[in-house]
């Protein structure tokens, strides 16, 4: 015969058994709100990124052997790479990226050179693993739109 009230203890007293564990953060876990130049700093060092500090809070980066800027406001942060190509891609090349791809934008420049960038806004909370993957998949974004342009 089913009785509800021991059905319901039963649940209750497997639910206080079966409890996750709690989850242990590391560093690159911790959620930060406004990425400081330190930040930054370090993790460009910890994935081995040759950069310089061109003005407060820009940096230029090597990222596949392409010159890339990384801006920093503190709540956001924005990568930024121009070509100078003799070949120059039509607007049409360029909104065919735009269309297809996602995590980047390109356009082109006062100088009718293309760009690609990309931002992240931290200002709701960003780990440093989601910093270090914003970088990595700029980084692709980069290699797959050096393609699409030449």
């Amino acid at each position: 015969m089913f009785k509800p009230g021991l059905f319901c203890l039963s649940i209750v007293a497997a639910l206080m058994v079966f409890q996750p564990a709690p989850v242990r953060a590391d560093d690159s876990q911790n959620v930060i709100s406004r990425i400081s130049a330190r930040d930054v700093e370090n993790l460009l060092r910890e994935m081995n990124i040759e950069f310089k500090e061109v003005d407060t809070d820009v940096y230029q980066l090597q990222l596949s052997g392409l010159k890339v800027l990384f801006f920093n406001k503190g709540e956001d942060v924005q990568l930024y790479a121009g070509f100078t190509l003799d070949q120059k891609p039509t607007l049409t090349r360029i909104n065919e990226w735009n269309r297809d791809k996602r995590f980047s934008r390109a356009y082109i420049d006062k100088e009718g050179d293309p760009v690609i960038e990309a931002d992240l806004d931290a200002a709701g909370g960003v780990t440093r693993l989601g910093l270090r993957k914003f970088i990595e998949l700029f980084q692709f974004s980069m290699e797959q739109f050096t393609k699409h342009i030449n």
